[in-house]
């Protein structure tokens, strides 16, 4: 459990609490960022050994920071060459 919720926590994501689960699993709840989610089963299945599961729904929408927003302007504005 600590592998994952770290692994949560470097993605800047928020973890809310864990709960222990009648099959004798633990179920994680918290926030992380969308952009941060790509192939997350991925890496998910590989800090719980294939027996990890997850769902997400949307929360809200927040302001991201100066750096980002710059990187997202350019990308959706490219640059035209004289």
């Amino acid at each position: 459990m600590g592998a994952v919720t770290a692994d949560l926590a470097g993605m800047d994501g928020i973890v809310n609490g864990s709960q222990a689960r009648p099959d004798n699993g633990t179920e994680i709840c918290g926030q992380v960022p969308l952009r941060a989610l790509q192939s997350y089963h991925l890496r998910l299945k590989s800090l719980s050994g294939g027996e990890g599961n997850f769902k997400m729904d949307f929360s809200h929408y927040t302001r991201v920071c100066t750096e980002l927003q710059k990187e997202l302007a350019s990308a959706h504005n490219p640059v035209e060459d004289e």
